[in-house]
């Protein structure tokens, strides 16, 4: 459950949709900075041209600028705007309606993000039937299927796409290598690994081909075979691929980063698998002081690396450190629950992220049981232990409800 959340973090980043056939340059210093993955200054130089004409088409380009910086808001008002001053039935119309429902799917909001999207496939299979906006609609409806834990639906949309990709365009196109990796998400999240490894290692080697080296889906592509080298327990091999990584995201982003935070906790999972637990907690420590910059409190993110440390903590012994590492996890995924005191937990609604809270109640009521037969022999202890579980169990019972794949309903 916590390396799908982590892989969830750089979801956003791997989508890629592609118009490639009738897109129009609206700038090219702007084109340009689009494709080599630096959206910020894609951004500027195509609000500087807004003024020149084929205004709608520049704000979707901008739209897309914010959903790669992580602002699906932002995106959400332009999509809107356009459809505004748009005339329906048209293959814009359906394109926007494509890009709103990604933008949405980078909320979270998977119900918004497949309505949008089911206009969008009703429109193109009705009048664009063999293009690539449809092949990108269908790649799109498949991460909303994966997201929402239907992976068989999300095999059979994304499979969809890439036949379309690929009798559109040439093998080795970057539209075909967003296929690969997507599948390879799904894959990864079924538990099988080598099929998630084959499709990620197929889309690096063509990014690396159509890309220039320090691009973010080079980085990305590098980061998800690492994770899934880890999976395999072939840490050395994944250490280097994630540091690969790792050097691209701080080229590209010099300052402080989520992408550079999510990398580096890999990292220190790996160096966990090989129980250099003292490395590893430099590592998690590094990526927790990224996440606390460069996001808000309240963070998911946040709450992963709490637990990892808390983990290792717990391992060497360190009860009392992993209890305070469990709370503020708790605190970090929570809405309204903010209490330091280990004796206190939040109610089994309060959460940004149900596994991670579920995760968070698991790890402290097992270190609460090792503590009390281990070290302190206090009933309290034990007796919280159980209180601890049984916010487990209810929550894991409402999760099972609203989760559609019969193997996460088996894990939880």
């Amino acid at each position: 459950m916590l390396l799908r959340t982590l892989l969830f973090f750089t979801f956003w980043l791997t989508i890629h949709i592609s118009f490639a056939q009738d897109e129009p340059v609206v700038s090219d210093k702007a084109y340009l900075a689009f494709e080599r993955g630096d959206y910020i200054t894609a951004k500027t130089y195509y609000e500087a041209s807004l003024d020149n004409g084929n205004a709608l088409k520049v704000k979707e380009k901008i739209g897309e600028c914010y959903v790669r910086l992580g602002k699906p808001d932002e995106a959400i008002q332009l999509y809107r705007e356009i459809l505004a001053n748009t005339s329906e039935n048209t293959y814009t119309t359906a394109r926007i309606y494509t890009l709103l429902g990604e933008a949405f799917l980078n909320k979270n909001d998977n119900n918004a993000a497949l309505a949008s999207l089911e206009k969008a496939e009703a429109l193109y299979e009705a009048k664009y039937k063999n293009t690539l906006g449809l092949a990108a609609c269908y790649n799109t409806i498949g991460l909303v299927h994966w997201n929402n834990s239907n992976p068989n639906e999300a095999l059979a949309y994304l499979q969809r796409g890439l036949d379309l990709r690929k009798q559109l365009t040439e093998e080795q196109s970057k539209e075909v290598a967003a296929s690969y990796n997507d599948l390879g998400l799904v894959h990864s999240s079924l538990g099988e690994t080598e099929k998630a490894l084959d499709y990620y290692q197929a889309a690096l080697e063509i990014y690396e081909k159509v890309y220039i080296s320090r691009h973010p889906k080079i980085a990305v592509a590098y980061g998800n075979v690492g994770v899934e080298l880890s999976k395999q327990q072939d840490y050395q091999q994944a250490i280097t691929q994630l540091n690969k990584s790792l050097r691209i995201w701080k080229a590209i982003y010099p300052q402080k980063h989520p992408s550079q935070a999510f990398v580096i906790t890999n990292i220190a999972q790996c160096y966990a698998g090989l129980k250099q637990y003292g490395e590893a907690l430099l590592e998690m420590k590094e990526a927790l002081a990224i996440y606390q910059q460069s996001s808000v409190a309240n963070n998911p993110e946040i709450a992963n690396v709490h637990n990892l440390i808390g983990d290792i903590y717990s391992k060497t012994g360190e009860y009392d450190l992993a209890l305070e590492q469990f709370q503020a996890a708790l605190q970090a995924n929570a809405v309204v629950f903010q209490e330091a005191d280990y004796t206190r937990n939040p109610a089994s609604n309060d959460y940004y992220k149900g596994n991670v809270l579920l995760n968070s109640l698991l790890l402290k009521a097992q270190t609460l049981e090792d503590q009390y037969f281990v070290k302190s022999l206090k009933l309290n202890d034990l007796k919280l232990a159980f209180q601890t579980l049984q916010i487990a169990d209810t929550l894991a019972n409402k999760l099972r409800q609203t989760t559609a794949n019969k193997e996460d309903k088996l894990a939880l």
